[in-house]
């Protein structure tokens, strides 16, 4: 019986019959005080008041009366067991995660990163475009114009953009005795500086100049 149900009795939770008197005790998560009455709460998460540990929480460990119970710090979650935490994988889901292109899981957080063209702004989360015509880092012989993630060639005028979309080579010229008068197509590798000049206008189609002369 406990104290409230026997008014001749000064336990504060559990009295025990015995022959002649009776026995106070505790319920379970409180210690018996030295008066033999009086019960006082466990701290299962102090660790320096006992020489073993009461609680099995993994990081965090709150005290309530009778009781405790574990929790975990941001970035993971509790287990079922109650005690163990487990990594939350905020990559797997856009709204856990503030990233604005890659992100990367990491134990108990994350970091962000950007895709080729972009640099990472100060808040660790946010995309840059890179100018890399004005940073100087484009492959480009002549021209560059900026684009977003990526960039852009071109040449001067008399040039061309060769196949490798970066380099310029000389735009070739006409003689009228080698090409009569009108609309000629000819492959650029079968041509000589000699050759070609008086050169109106041209497209170019992949290595196929078409040339309209004088």
């Amino acid at each position: 019986m406990t104290g409230s149900d026997n008014l001749t009795n000064r336990c504060d939770q559990v009295c025990t019959d015995t022959c002649e008197s009776y026995r106070c005790s505790c319920e379970s998560g409180y210690i018996l005080q030295e008066d033999g009455r009086s019960c006082q709460d466990i701290d299962e998460c102090n660790r320096t008041a006992f020489s073993f540990r009461l609680n099995h929480c993994e990081h965090e460990c709150v005290n309530t009366a009778g009781s405790f119970y574990c929790r975990c710090t941001q970035g993971y979650s509790l287990a079922t067991n109650g005690g163990f935490c487990n990594d939350v994988d905020e990559c797997s889901n856009t709204t856990s995660n503030s990233c604005d292109q890659v992100c990367m899981n990491t134990l108990g957080s994350y970091n962000c990163s950007c895709v080729d063209g972009y640099q990472l702004k100060f808040d660790g989360f946010s995309c840059l475009d890179i100018d890399e015509c004005s940073a100087g880092v484009s492959e480009c012989e002549h021209l560059c114009m900026n684009t977003e993630g990526s960039y852009n060639c071109s040449c001067q005028e008399g040039f061309l953009l060769d196949g490798d979309q970066r380099s310029c080579r000389d735009l070739p010229t006409a003689s009228p005795e080698w090409i009569s008068r009108g609309a000629v197509h000819v492959t650029v590798g079968e041509m000589t500086r000699e050759q070609v000049y008086c050169m109106q206008c041209f497209t170019q189609e992949s290595n196929l100049l078409h040339l309209i002369c004088c």
